[in-house]
């Protein structure tokens, strides 16, 4: 089946929340091309979102979670 969720997904309902996407590139210190680029989208597209009122997919959502966490765990880490 084409989109078939791996074995340890399926019946998980994740929700997520509304999310508030210039906080979200703010909190990240990033510029629309920035975070564009990141989201892999031209910032044409992300300003458009950003501006809303239109409401972000879950991709989008989860990929944003995805990239503050991974800013998060290397803000923390220290350098070598």
């Amino acid at each position: 089946m084409k989109n078939q969720l791996p074995e340890w997904a399926q019946g998980l309902n994740i929700q997520v929340a509304e999310f508030d996407l210039k906080a979200w590139r703010e909190t990240l210190r990033l510029k629309q091309d920035q975070a564009a680029a990141l989201l892999g989208i031209t910032r044409e597209q992300y300003g458009r979102l950003e501006r809303g009122p239109r409401p972000l997919d879950r991709r989008t959502k989860l990929a944003c979670f995805f990239l503050q966490n991974a800013a998060n765990n290397s803000i923390d880490k220290p350098d070598k």
